[in-house]
């Protein structure tokens, strides 16, 4: 039997059973944010599309 892994936004508690879906929705809903600004420096600049 496989586990679900839930993830949580932690801005709004949206759920999303894939970390695809809920980096989508990060940057959709939240990219003004300053936390989603930090977790998309962390990922590197691919992620910024330059």
């Amino acid at each position: 039997m496989q586990a679900i892994t839930t993830l949580v936004c932690p801005l709004c508690e949206h759920e999303y059973e894939e970390e695809r879906k809920l980096r989508r929705h990060l940057m959709k809903r939240h990219l003004k944010s300053d936390i989603v600004a930090a977790l998309i420096d962390e990922d590197g600049p691919s992620t910024r599309g330059y």
